[in-house]
């Protein structure tokens, strides 16, 4: 998979379940929200505890833990004219709680929480 999430990373209402025809949800996980594997949660606008949400990255799943709730990701880094930036590196991210909206990543375990489904900052 590669997708393309926003993020705070210095280097990035709810539903009871998932409905016929939508993506998987998690109860507690924002409506309409694709949660089913800890890859598909992590898209999305993630804001860090000081405000900073101004990165976009383009990410490799490398490997994924959905017991563990955790996904390991080769990022790199888009520029504003879309080109992919030589900034590469492996980033483990693990969900903290059970809907999915917070998140520590990052040698230094930083933390996030979920904004919205937005992919661009």
């Amino acid at each position: 998979m590669t997708a393309a999430f926003a993020c705070g990373l210095a280097a990035c209402g709810g539903s009871a379940g998932a409905t016929a025809g939508s993506p998987a949800a998690t109860a507690g996980a924002p409506e309409g929200r694709d949660t089913s594997t800890p890859a598909e949660a992590l898209i999305g606008h993630w804001r860090d505890g000081n405000g900073s949400d101004s990165f976009s990255y383009k990410y490799d799943v490398k490997e994924e833990d959905a017991a563990a709730k955790e996904v390991l990701l080769t990022t790199h880094r888009l520029e504003s004219d879309g080109t992919t930036h030589t900034d590469v590196q492996d980033i483990r991210f693990t969900f903290l709680n059970a809907d999915f909206t917070q998140l520590k990543y990052g040698m230094g375990g930083l933390t996030s929480d979920y904004v919205d489904a937005q992919q661009k900052p």
